[in-house]
């Protein structure tokens, strides 16, 4: 992110206590339009989900993959790539560095058990009855569109999304528990990765 750069001003960029409580807000609307809609189409998150050491291995190893598609848009050198990795920093700018490990990991936390709640819990496990194409398809379609800071940043989201639906409605050994992990952690890292980034730039 170049100081030169005249689209974006750092005066402009959101600060880190503006993330954190957007962070705050993003999570309590989606944990409640979560789980008051898994109430109202009377979905047992119990049959979704289980904490368990097992579950969250399961996601563990979930987020070491996606690290790997991370790392090529990261190095491939692509303009494409490039733009994609830069994004979220020129969305998010200076903001990113303002926080420790400890708001990061809250911020990771909040995103993968809300989003997760609402995306994969109760809007998948609701369409889903209405035809497996519905229940993998219009969730991710509004995952993508909640991420649609650009168009190829969307259709990422959306991919992405597509393979957790897949892995939960299909495998009989990812539960919820285990996307939630695996979305958090690789929030986590990822975050950690674009704050060094903006830092460098910045230097």
């Amino acid at each position: 992110m170049p100081q030169s750069d005249p689209d974006f001003d750092l005066d402009e960029y959101p600060t880190g206590s503006e993330i954190l409580i957007l962070s705050v807000v993003t999570f309590v609307i989606a944990a409640v339009l979560g789980l008051g809609g898994c109430w109202l189409a009377e979905i047992n998150l119990a049959d979704l989900m289980q904490v368990s050491w097992s579950s969250v291995g399961s996601g563990l190893l979930i987020s070491l993959a996606m690290f790997v598609p991370l790392a090529f848009v990261r190095f491939a050198g692509f303009q494409w790539t490039r733009r994609l990795w830069e994004t979220p920093v020129r969305v998010l700018g200076t903001g990113l560095t303002d926080l420790n490990a400890v708001e990061v990991a809250s911020v990771a936390i909040m995103a993968g058990v809300g989003e997760e709640l609402l995306f994969r819990g109760f809007l998948q496990g609701w369409l889903v009855g209405y035809g497996i194409l519905w229940g993998l398809l219009v969730p991710n379609v509004l995952f993508g569109l909640l991420h649609a800071m650009t168009f190829s940043y969307a259709v990422g989201a959306f991919l992405v999304g597509l393979c957790f639906s897949c892995l939960l409605h299909f495998s009989g050994e990812i539960d919820l528990t285990s996307l939630m992990t695996a979305h958090a952690m690789y929030d986590f890292v990822a975050w950690h990765w674009l704050a060094r980034h903006v830092r460098f730039e910045t230097s």
